[in-house]
């Protein structure tokens, strides 16, 4: 109570803190609506009330996508350029966007504006950003890394590596070839048996080799053929009649050889 009784001089300039100040549509995170009433009284009892709402944005975006492509993802080898969509969410409006395509070590940015494909709300709490990104960008072969970046109208700096997970993948179009040494179409050897190699090479990774002759089935893995760098020697015994090998070769993004007959 002050000299001239009109107030309380401690309360003049008192400063209030609450960690959990009172709040609406918040995530678990504590980004979200809040509303912050104040009221003030007379001795006679009336009184005034004010309320201000804001908006509180800690951490900037969230990024994710659909369980389609994240099973892609998983999967890492494509044989077809992908096509995907991405979205972001934020409590807030987005300041600034980009999108960085990393292409076998070389960088290009684009302008996360130019591939927005909506913008809406959620929840009435949440701003969405859809962003997607079609098969042109990735028709070349060769190992991709793409990054989504922005910085929110609170100056909060998000990418989609730190809060979603790593978008890598490689794309894939050529099939593996085979290549037969010592061994040709049609040859006749008096042996009781025939040593011979396969050479097996593909652009990005192996899965498999596979060898048929009669009814006999070998398989090699990619992981063997990569430990020889793609060549095995193998020997074929003689038989009484003609005999006839296949071999195909299957990479890791499923593109199959032609089968190779001899």
């Amino acid at each position: 109570h002050s000299e001239d009784g009109f107030f309380d001089s401690e309360l003049a300039a008192k400063t209030f803190k609450r960690k959990d100040a009172g709040h609406s549509d918040a995530d678990d995170y504590g980004a979200g609506e809040r509303r912050f009433s104040v009221c003030a009284a007379d001795r006679s009892g009336k009184e005034t009330w004010q309320e201000i709402r804001f908006s509180l944005n800690r951490y900037g975006s969230h990024y994710y996508t659909d369980p389609f492509f994240e099973r892609q993802l998983d999967a890492y080898y494509f044989s077809e350029a992908p096509s995907f969509r991405i979205w972001e969410k934020n409590v807030g409006t987005l300041e600034f966007s980009q999108i960085a395509i990393n292409h076998d070590g070389k960088v290009k940015l684009f302008s996360g504006s130019d591939y927005q494909e909506e913008t809406y709300e959620l929840q009435k709490r949440w701003n969405v950003f859809l962003y997607f990104l079609p098969d042109s960008l990735f028709s070349e072969e060769g190992r991709y890394s793409v990054t989504f970046y922005s910085v929110d109208a609170s100056g909060n700096r998000t990418d989609s590596e730190g809060g979603f997970r790593p978008i890598q993948f490689v794309v894939d179009h050529s099939a593996p070839s085979i290549a037969l040494t010592d061994l040709e179409d049609g040859g006749y050897y008096s042996e009781e048996s025939r040593q011979f190699s396969v050479t097996v090479l593909d652009n990005i990774r192996l899965k498999r080799l596979v060898i048929q002759c009669g009814d006999q089935h070998l398989e090699i893995s990619g992981e063997e053929l990569e430990a020889e760098r793609g060549i095995c020697s193998l020997e074929l015994f003689a038989g009484e009649d003609w005999q006839k090998l296949e071999l195909w070769a299957e990479d890791a993004a499923g593109n199959r050889s032609d089968v190779t007959s001899v």
